[in-house]
């Protein structure tokens, strides 16, 4: 049962990121630019914040390396806790969010920008808040054995 609660809030992660990027595409004159906060339509064919990509094989190695590494923490927390779903929920929601523009565009719609912080998207900030929660709560996550 937490595997499905999961994959629920993933899906609503997923969806709202991928509504937010298309509405961004589709309606580009909603976005506003100038002060701290700013909304405006750029694409990222970088890694995380635009960070560049050497090469596609360095970009899928590190995918892989997250991934098999993300499966061996996941592996030690108590799923039957929300404290411990929710963070998982969103950072897989978020990495698959973006996972999908990079199948479908060859790169990721950003639109978010907030003083000197790189662009951003949906798929962006969920996954920095499940990184920041397994931080802050990550010893409340592990399974007691």
């Amino acid at each position: 049962m937490p595997y499905l609660k999961i994959l629920f809030c993933s899906l609503l992660v997923i969806m709202l990121d991928q509504a937010t990027k298309l509405l961004s595409l589709t309606k580009p004159e909603l976005l506003k630019t100038g002060g701290f906060f700013e909304l405006y339509l750029t694409y990222n064919t970088g890694v995380a914040f635009g960070m560049p990509i050497p090469q596609n094989v360095i970009f899928i190695l590190i995918l892989l390396i997250l991934v098999i590494g993300g499966f061996f923490v996941v592996r030690k927390f108590d799923l039957q806790k929300m404290i411990a779903r929710v963070p998982v929920a969103l950072i897989l929601g978020g990495a698959i969010g973006n996972l999908i523009d990079r199948i479908r565009l060859g790169q990721v719609v950003d639109f978010i920008k907030v003083g000197p912080w790189p662009m951003f998207n949906l798929a962006d900030s969920a996954i920095c808040i499940g990184a920041v929660m397994i931080v802050i709560w990550g010893g409340k996550m592990v399974r007691s054995e």
